[in-house]
């Protein structure tokens, strides 16, 4: 009445109108700080002359990137694994900046700069080369989708392996990203690159469109069916360049051996690598080598390289 209290007549009262009504019993609540599965970690190397933005795996500097361990499904962490992604019908509809990329195929990145769960972005990208870009002052808000008015400014490279939206068979997609340190600012001063020694805070997604359903794989299990876990995101270990790079101001150019049958017959000149073959090789030098919390490198021969690719 007026926003005043009736009084409180009988039963279990507070003095203050308020009246305890039911008590509902809950489970103990787990240990947050117990979690059946690490958060991977990933070295970032530092390169003077970053690749071309063209889709392509082929300039020498990738080599030289550490690669994630193998991607999960993002509640259990069973084993969904990705290299680049490999989609066999690909969907992707949306053409317009902040369009809904995840509500088909996309792969997705979360940063943390600071690690606190806090002042968190979004950015995704489509088969399309499609841009939605977002930052959340903590999970999930502002709901539902954040600061949508934020700008990455990321600058894209994406290459489709055959025909977006069409009923054919397909075989993937690769997406190059280059964001300027600048977008993670949040008070418009000027950002400086991460000192070696550096620990930012990431996941990454992958999102496919099948026929009836959505899938998706993440390099960090969040243990959980929502993707804003900012605690459970991966840890980004900033290094300085690789040995072998030190003292150039060019990636150095790695020996790529390839088969007789598939090497191009001379003619008065040493052939060019197939760009296919090349992404392939130097791919297959990515993923063998060994990464933070990896527990001993693997080998991986081309066709074991193809058969890795896969889905968000």
């Amino acid at each position: 009445r007026e926003g005043q209290r009736l009084r409180v007549s009988g039963g279990v009262s507070d003095k203050k109108g308020r009246m305890l009504a039911l008590t509902v019993p809950t489970p103990e609540l787990p240990d947050v700080g117990r979690s059946q599965h690490r958060v991977p970690k990933l070295g970032v190397v530092q390169t003077k002359r970053p690749p071309r933005l063209d889709g392509s795996l082929g300039d020498p500097v990738w080599s030289f990137a550490n690669t994630t361990q193998v991607f999960v499904e993002t509640v259990q962490g069973g084993v969904a694994p990705l290299v680049d992604v490999k989609d066999g019908l690909l969907r992707a509809s949306h053409t317009e900046r902040d369009d809904h990329l995840w509500e088909q195929d996309c792969v997705e990145l979360m940063i943390d700069p600071t690690g606190d769960g806090k002042n968190y972005f979004e950015i995704q990208v489509s088969p399309r080369g499609v841009v939605f870009d977002t930052r959340y002052d903590s999970p999930r808000f502002p709901a539902p989708f954040g600061h949508t008015d934020w700008d990455s400014n990321v600058r894209v490279g994406v290459s489709p392996r055959g025909n977006i939206d069409d009923k054919e068979a397909d075989a993937g997609y690769i997406v190059e990203m280059a964001i300027p340190w600048q977008a993670f600012s949040l008070d418009g001063k000027r950002v400086s690159p991460p000192a070696i020694g550096d620990e930012w805070r990431a996941n990454l997604y992958v999102m496919d469109l099948i026929a009836d359903r959505q899938q998706a794989a993440a390099w960090s299990p969040l243990e959980t069916g929502d993707f804003h876990v900012p605690r459970r995101f991966g840890i980004l270990a900033f290094e300085g360049p690789p040995e072998a790079m030190m003292g150039t101001n060019e990636p150095l150019k790695i020996p790529l051996k390839i088969s007789a049958d598939r090497m191009p017959k001379p003619m008065g000149r040493r052939p060019a690598l197939d760009r296919g073959v090349k992404d392939t090789m130097i791919r297959k030098r990515v993923i063998n080598r060994q990464h933070p919390g990896e527990l001993a490198p693997r080998s991986v021969d081309a066709k074991t390289v193809d058969s890795l690719d896969s889905r968000r």
